[in-house]
């Protein structure tokens, strides 16, 4: 099993790259499903979540409402620490049952671990290599903008609020540029792919 921690900036295609892999035979893990599954009514970090910020987040089913607790963590980073300081070994416990599972079940599998803040969070100690996915900051600029419908300033607003090209790109193994057509991205990705195959078979 060789584990690639898949990551990026807001807007720069790392899905995209994720789905590519997929569709090429890759497994997946997306963490910001992990993230969902880390509120769930009952588990550990709900209990921690709602000890921590009330129950006013709670929606009629006391489930946690996103919406109520957006506003609250967005807007004071001391809050938000003290989110993610709960959520993300959450959900680095469940990354750790699901790569069990896969090692299980499909032990020589390429999984995809898809997470924007995977060195953030800690994450990359779990990854075999980190490839990230870049795009210039103006590029990302206008991509946000147009599909959030939002200004430019807000758009650097949350760039703003992740690591920078250059922070993630000091902790890469590999790196693709998606600045340009999507056929050349497309290129970019398959030939990772290609040479990843041809490494990891000459390793066996």
């Amino acid at each position: 099993m060789h584990i690639i921690g898949l990551t990026g900036g807001i807007a720069t295609g790392k899905s995209y790259a994720a789905e590519r892999f997929i569709s090429m035979g890759a497994k997946s893990i997306n963490c910001d499903l992990l993230g969902h599954e880390s509120y769930r009514k009952g588990s550990l970090s709900y209990i921690k979540i709602v000890s921590t910020f009330g129950s006013d987040i709670l929606d009629d089913n006391d489930e946690i409402d996103r919406r109520s607790l957006g506003p609250i963590v967005f807007s004071d980073p001391k809050k938000m620490d003290q989110l993610t300081s709960i959520t993300w070994p959450a959900i680095k416990d469940l990354i750790r049952i699901k790569l069990n599972d896969f090692s299980t079940d499909n032990p020589d599998s390429i999984i995809i671990l898809e997470a924007a803040v995977l060195l953030e969070a800690g994450w990359d100690d779990l990854v075999d290599e980190i490839l990230v996915i870049y795009a210039p900051v103006a590029v990302v600029i206008n991509r946000i903008k147009f599909r959030d419908n939002i200004n430019e300033n807000q758009a650097k607003d949350r760039i703003n609020s992740q690591l920078s090209n250059e922070q993630r790109l000091k902790s890469a193994d590999s790196s693709i540029e998606n600045a340009g057509e999507l056929v050349d991205f497309q290129r970019n990705l398959d030939s990772y792919w290609s040479n990843l195959k041809l490494q990891l078979s000459e390793k066996r």
